[in-house]
């Protein structure tokens, strides 16, 4: 018999919370493994970058020692040279570039290798003599040499004034500090000698130097040095005093026909003297064999050695300025002055 009472109902909680549980347990279980998972194959992407890497860094390592291979070789051949002949010109041994596979390498890795006359260009460090003060002469070659590449003329003023020892703006187109430090960023005049040509970058056009770094050169020193008949371009050799276009293509025709049958150049400066042109302008101007003998030479005494390595992924250009003195007692000695990777 009810006396109207109703029990009261509990839930049955046991079994659902221990579900709950295991849930929360597996899906911190995969968070984790997931966590591993991704933890993993990041460490092992990061191994992977630093074996290729490290493997680049080793080819690129081995590429330089065979750049600077060719650097030696370049030495010993200009050392040679030296020992072997009295003048520098075209058909030597020296300025035939080479090339062979590299040792060792994948199929097309390659070393390869040129040497240049720099005497065959103009120096711009002539421009300033030993005392810091600009060279009229060397200033206006080099401002027909700019004439004869369809540059501005002024251009030379501001490269003199970069290199001179004062602070005076040479003519109208000169510049010194207080135009470049207008510029943002701004930047000082160098007042010393050139290191490399790329200064000029500082001074002119990307396009400007362009059309010239072919014919120009910076070479140590304020010695001043002299210009190789036997290697210099067309250009270059427009560029002197007294001489006309008629003058230099009959100085080039005798160079050519000089490699082709005797597979050598001038022997002396004094030789160009039996031209026709050359003879004339010695009768009528008084000072032309001096001017010539002071500004050219059939001998060369800096060189640039640029050499290309290939090992399987590593790549290098190097570039050797290169020396050659000789001695009193003709000890001939060669060395590098300045290497760089990438523009001389």
């Amino acid at each position: 018999m009810s006396n109207g009472i109703r029990p009261t109902a509990y839930p049955v909680t046991g079994y659902k919370t221990a579900s709950s549980q295991r849930g929360i347990a597996l899906i911190t279980a995969v968070l984790i493994t997931a966590l591993i998972s991704i933890i993993a194959v990041t460490m092992i992407s990061e191994q992977q970058l630093d074996i290729r890497r490290t493997g680049n860094i080793l080819d690129r390592a081995q590429a330089l020692q065979f750049a600077l291979g060719m650097e030696t070789i370049a030495l010993l051949a200009l050392r040679k040279d030296a020992e072997n002949n009295k003048t520098d010109h075209r058909m030597e041994d020296w300025g035939k570039p080479v090339q062979f596979p590299a040792p060792d390498g994948a199929e097309g890795d390659m070393i390869s290798g040129r040497i240049e006359d720099l005497q065959g260009r103009f120096n711009l460090n002539n421009l300033v003599g030993k005392d810091g003060i600009i060279d009229t002469g060397q200033l206006q070659q080099f401002k027909r040499l700019l004439i004869e590449l369809d540059l501005p003329p002024g251009l030379a003023d501001r490269v003199a004034d970069w290199i001179d020892s004062d602070s005076t703006p040479q003519g109208m187109d000169g510049a010194e500090d207080g135009e470049y430090t207008r510029l943002d960023p701004s930047y000082r005049a160098g007042n010393t000698l050139l290191v490399s040509p790329t200064e000029l970058l500082l001074i002119m056009t990307g396009e400007e130097y362009q059309k010239l770094e072919k014919f120009i050169a910076v070479l140590p020193g304020r010695k001043k040095t002299k210009i190789n008949i036997n290697t210099a371009s067309r250009e270059v050799l427009a560029s002197l005093d007294y001489v006309t276009a008629a003058d230099i293509d009959e100085l080039l025709k005798q160079r050519e026909q000089l490699e082709k049958q005797n597979n050598k150049g001038f022997d002396k400066i004094s030789e160009v003297f039996d031209l026709p042109g050359f003879k004339t302008l010695k009768s009528k101007q008084g000072k032309f064999e001096k001017y010539l003998k002071d500004n050219c030479d059939v001998v060369s005494n800096f060189f640039l050695a640029s050499a290309f390595a290939q090992f399987d992924k590593g790549e290098v250009r190097l570039r050797s300025l290169i020396q050659r003195t000789t001695s009193k007692k003709k000890t001939h000695k060669v060395y590098t002055v300045l290497r760089t990777q990438g523009d001389y």
